[in-house]
Order: structure tokens, then C-alpha cells, then sequence
């Protein structure tokens, strides 16, 4: 029903977004990234094209697939991917670290925990397969007991934000989400689709300067001050 709206008519509001689909659904995604990335984000490279099938489909011109590449100073690295074609649908958030890893499955409310121990020989082929079942079956029994609880229903993870809103509000404390990942979510986003539509950069971010290098530091203190007053 929503693709439908937006691909049957020009007119539909999401083409006029800077980022056009993009704009209105990777915030979620590069969010959960910014927690991770220093303020000093120093390459963005971002790519993105039309997936076959939406191709076919024809009335739109449109990108469903985005791959975007940062770095921040102290070279950690992000790697964030979009695409309307994956069956069966994911929503996943990949941790790597020099000792273990995580994998968080937003849609089944999942957390694998990844060891980075050794195996020899054979054992290689049976103790990780094992660990990785032992996870799953602890987020099972974790996932019925919350049902059962009344604490597991959709968009659980939407009134919780919404709660710890209204509570810092009351109480003066701080915001659910930090305005820094809130800021940098928005910075990176900014340049994502000047980069993906340069037509689309706006009159006050071309006279900053902004998208004229792909490799290149995100918009100073004194850049956004100009851009303000232009």
C-alpha cells in the first residue's frame, strides 16, 4: 500500500524529500550507528541505484539501494546497507570487535552473542554451531517469558522512547535519545543525499561549500553558522 502510493503518483510528498525514499527511512538505521561513531566523522561515501524491480515498475526514478561507508577519527569503521529487495525482510545491527561480536535482530527481538575464541582441528565445525543454538534458545525462553509477562508486543521498543520522552520532560532529565546522536544522525544523513541527489543539495548547503569533496569532514560550527545566514 505504500509503495504503491508513492510510485503510482509524482505528486506524492516523498519525491520532494531531499533524500526522497531514502530521506524517510534511514534515520532508524544511522542512529543506531551514530552511538558508536565519534562527533569527527571524516569519510561518507555513499552509493546508491535502482534495484531491477523497481526498474521494471516504471513512473518513478527513484533509488531503493544504498550503501554507505563511514570512518571517524579514531578509524572506526560503519558500514550501513539499504535494499527493498531482501526476502525475508531484515533489520539487523552487526557489532565487530577485536574479541567478541554482536548481532542484533530488531525484528525478532534478538541479541547472538559471538565469542571470538579459537577452535582446533575440527571442532571448528561443531562448538560454534552449537554456541549459536544455545543463543537463540536463551532469546527464545527470554522472548516467551516477556510475552507471558505482557512485556513483548509490537512496537514495544517505540513506547519505551516515547515514555522516556515524556519522563525527561517532567523531570528535567535527559532526553531518551543524546542531542550529539541526534545531530550527527542528521549531519551524516545531510550528506548522504547530497552525495546520492546532487541535484537536490539545497542553495544554502552549496554555498558552504558542502559535497565538494566526497572525502571530507562534516560541516564545521562556522559552516553551519554561515549557512544560517545565507
Amino acid at each position: 500500500m505504500y509503495a504503491g502510493a508513492f510510485l503510482g503518483s509524482r505528486a506524492h510528498w516523498l519525491h520532494v524529500l531531499p533524500g526522497q525514499l531514502f530521506h524517510n527511512i534511514i534515520s532508524h538505521g544511522i542512529a543506531k550507528l551514530a552511538e558508536f561513531l565519534d562527533d569527527d566523522v571524516r569519510l561518507i561515501v555513499a552509493a546508491a541505484h535502482r534495484s531491477p524491480q523497481l526498474s521494471h515498475s516504471g513512473g518513478s526514478d527513484l533509488m531503493d539501494e544504498l550503501r554507505v561507508l563511514l570512518r571517524d577519527k579514531h578509524d572506526t569503521t560503519a558500514l550501513f546497507c539499504f535494499s527493498t529487495q531482501f526476502k525475508p525482510a531484515l533489520n539487523r545491527l552487526r557489532i565487530y570487535g577485536p574479541r567478541n561480536s554482536l548481532m542484533v535482530d530488531i525484528l525478532t527481538g534478538t541479541l547472538i552473542r559471538s565469542p571470538g575464541a579459537s577452535y582446533k582441528s575440527y571442532l571448528t565445525y561443531f562448538i560454534p554451531p552449537l554456541k549459536n543454538a544455545r543463543e537463540y534458545f536463551r532469546n527464545l525462553r527470554l522472548n516467551v517469558t516477556n510475552f507471558i509477562r505482557q512485556r513483548l508486543y509490537q512496537d514495544f521498543g517505540m513506547k519505551e522512547l516515547i515514555e522516556r520522552f515524556y519522563n525527561s520532560i517532567r523531570t528535567g532529565g535527559p532526553p531518551a535519545i543524546p542531542y550529539r546522536e541526534i545531530i550527527l544522525t542528521a549531519r551524516i544523513m545531510d550528506e548522504v543525499f547530497a552525495q546520492v541527489y546532487p541535484e537536490h543539495v539545497s542553495p544554502a548547503l552549496a554555498a558552504v561549500g558542502l559535497n565538494t569533496e566526497v572525502d571530507r569532514r562534516l560541516m564545521t560550527t562556522d559552516d553551519r553558522r554561515r549557512m544560517t545566514e545565507v
